[in-house]
């Protein structure tokens, strides 16, 4: 099951996110992976505001995941990004190839000429 893996994410490992009997089966921790330590740290990231504390909070959160190799991904998905200064018309976060017929090259002028 492809999952979201990022910092607004992390509150599905906490164990009340768990899909077992007790919840009636409802929750996004599918790994089903429960610890009181990993749920204390998810709720002290979740609870805090400063950024520097929060920071530190999850710092703690990928510690203690990585430590225990308690989340692996086994496969990522790939986004493409181009990024140059001689393509033009392409989106910031352009991933697609669907209108890559609209996408131009930028030619270097001539020496000691700039581009507009």
């Amino acid at each position: 099951m492809r999952q979201p893996d990022g910092p607004t994410d992390i509150a599905r490992y906490h164990s009340s996110q768990t899909p077992n009997a007790e919840g009636r089966y409802v929750g996004r921790n599918f790994s089903r992976y429960v610890s009181a330590e990993l749920d204390t740290l998810i709720d002290r990231y979740l609870s805090t505001i400063p950024w520097p504390e929060r920071m530190q909070a999850l710092r703690a959160i990928v510690r203690y995941m990585s430590e225990g190799a308690t989340v692996i991904g086994f496969f990522y998905d790939v986004d493409i990004t181009f990024m140059s200064t001689k393509l033009k018309n392409v989106g910031a976060r352009q991933s697609n190839l669907w209108d890559i017929q609209g996408w131009d090259v930028v030619h270097s002028p001539p020496a000691g000429q700039n581009l507009p």
